[in-house]
């Protein structure tokens, strides 16, 4: 089929009024103006107007966790230490199943307002076989923490995780897995020395929360604060380091390549050190607010020349997973953050961070046919124009070269899913609404 809009936005390619891509076996063949692509595709006709619409590639959510979208709300806004005590009965509680139910609920909820493609934190298969049946793409990446190095790859093979690198075999190579130890405060040396090593091995992405809040600064530096009981029961071979959380785990080797998450508590040398080593960043702000740990410095890490994305985190700790509002967020903190800069980060950035660039964050041929198209005034300006979309804006979402959203109406079983995941919430409620130590 050929797609046709007011505007298209490749994001490689400058904006193209009246422009056009063309989907052939749910891939990008061609991109132009209508005329132009028509034209060098005369047998194509059938074509899909959008009129009163941008059109942007499938966003790229770069940190979630779409296996806790059954507790939103369940865990009211309070600061880290707190909020991780609420979550975690549920996080232990929960079953294999359940967490599926749940991701596939998370799944929807970023497909309606127009993200095809995650970097998710899993402690199983069934976030990711949930994501790509509703046609969600991405990095799944198995969070470690709490274990020594040797007994890592036993708890990936109990889990049943999935050879490094290798495409699952059901989703037609969108999705890879990858590894994420938790943070500097959860996992211990020896344990992200082990999983560094092993993603570099195998060329996946590694993630880490890194410098998300003062206790965790306070914990690596000289093992105070409200997380240091966090750090004796998680990390037992974690010793005092005297640096910042980014000074420690550089000095690790752990931040080379590594894709680091929320980076609110840095100083300059520490941005230094995350843009000559680091893959990149991903920014939660909402999330950040949510845990009262601050707001990153947005402007100072672009300075430095930090690569960046965005990412909503866990439903769990944000409003929704609603990446434009995560984009909002981001510029009212950074008010000299250009409109292309961002709609940048909401798809290349993700996509290259996750090492998926090369299909997804971009509508160019060869790349997969995944976009999102927003209801906007004509004007002058289609990017700012895309940015103002969101829940009630994002009419037409496809993944794949398939429809999953038309018109702002799931084309998937939305009724179904949320029934599927009730009893995951439910369960998810009292577990958290039981008193502390039980």
């Amino acid at each position: 089929m050929i797609v046709t809009a007011d505007w298209v936005l490749p994001v490689c390619d400058p904006p193209i009024r009246r422009g056009a891509i063309a989907v052939v076996g749910g891939v990008v063949a061609d991109v132009g103006t209508l005329e132009d692509v028509v034209a060098r595709r005369p047998g194509d006709r059938d074509i899909v107007e959008l009129p009163g619409r941008v059109v942007a590639p499938g966003l790229v959510n770069a940190h979630t966790h779409l296996a806790l979208s059954v507790l939103e709300g369940l865990a009211p806004s309070a600061p880290l230490v707190e909020w991780l005590g609420d979550v975690r009965p549920s996080v232990l509680g929960l079953s294999p199943d359940e967490f599926g139910a749940s991701a596939a609920l998370g799944a929807s909820h970023c497909l309606r307002t127009g993200t095809t493609v995650v970097a998710d934190i899993v402690y199983g298969l069934q976030s990711r076989h949930a994501a790509a049946e509703l046609g969600v793409a991405g990095a799944f990446c198995w969070e470690l923490l709490g274990m020594d190095a040797d007994e890592m790859d036993e708890s990936l093979r109990r889990r049943g995780f999935p050879m490094l690198g290798e495409p699952a075999e059901d989703d037609d190579g969108r999705t890879l897995a990858g590894l994420a130890p938790h943070a500097a405060y959860s996992a211990g040396p020896g344990l992200l020395r082990a999983a560094h090593a092993t993603a570099r091995r195998h060329g996946v992405p590694l993630v880490i929360h890194v410098a998300e809040s003062v206790a965790e600064g306070d914990a690596v530096r000289d093992g105070s604060g409200s997380l240091a009981d966090t750090v004796s029961r998680l990390a037992p071979d974690f010793t005092p380091s005297g640096a910042s959380p980014v000074g420690y785990l550089a000095a690790l080797g752990v931040v080379d390549d590594a894709v680091c998450v929320h980076v609110v508590h840095v100083d300059r040398d520490d941005a230094v050190v995350l843009a000559e080593r680091a893959r990149g960043v991903v920014l939660c702000p909402r999330s950040n607010a949510w845990l009262h740990n601050g707001q990153p410095p947005v402007r100072m890490l672009r300075e430095a020349g930090v690569r960046l994305a965005l990412g909503t985190d866990s439903a769990a700790s944000n409003d929704d997973l609603d990446l434009f509002a995560e984009a909002r967020a981001v510029r009212s903190i950074d008010p000299t953050l250009s409109a292309a800069e961002t709609l940048w980060m909401m798809t290349m950035g993700g996509a290259q961070l996750i090492g998926m660039a090369s299909s997804f964050g971009g509508l160019a041929p060869g790349a997969q046919a995944d976009l999102v198209a927003v209801r906007a005034d004509d004007g002058d300006d289609p990017v700012e124009a895309f940015l103002a979309g969101g829940a009630g804006r994002v009419s037409d979402v496809m993944s794949a070269g398939a429809w999953r959203v038309t018109g702002g109406r799931a084309r998937f079983d939305l009724h179904g899913i949320e029934e599927a995941a009730r009893p995951a919430r439910e369960h998810a409620a009292r577990l958290t609404s039981e008193p502390r130590g039980r």
